[in-house]
Parts: structure tokens; sequence; C-alpha cells
């Protein structure tokens, strides 16, 4: 029987590792992530952070977190 995730059994399985990769000005940026208990658990170039897993797949709630922390990182940048 499958939790209130289905995708999340089916394709994610608690605690196996993820990453993923996105390019952003000519420099790959990279996000590892598990989920556990239906939380979402991911190193974003160094910052960990934890989000529930709601109607997105984790993947695309991943990329969306990583693109936040790349203009984070790119804005930080910029004020030195």
């Amino acid at each position: 029987m499958l939790g209130s995730f289905g995708w999340e059994a089916q394709m994610f399985p608690n605690s196996v590792v993820q990453d993923l990769e996105v390019a952003h000005h000519g420099t790959i940026y990279r996000a590892t992530y598990f989920i556990e208990s239906g939380v979402i658990h991911a190193n974003l170039v160094g910052r960990l952070q934890s989000t529930v897993c709601w109607g997105a797949k984790p993947e695309d709630t991943v990329r969306a977190l990583l693109h936040e922390r790349i203009v984070e990182l790119s804005t930080s940048y910029e004020r030195r």
C-alpha cells in the first residue's frame, strides 16, 4: 500500500540520496537530497534545507530551491 505520496514511494524511496545539477552563467551548481517521512532534506551549495513534500515532484522542488540559493549567492557576491 502506498502512503499519501504515492509517487514518493514509487520513485523516491526513503533515504536514497538523489542529486541534480543546474547551470547558471557558465557555472554548474549541484544539490543532493533525500526524502524521509515525507520531508525533503537537501544540501544546496553548502546550505542544508528541509521542506515538506507537497504536490510537486521532489526533483522540481529541489531544483526551485537550488535556483533560489543561486540567486542568493549571486546577490551576496555582487554586494562585496
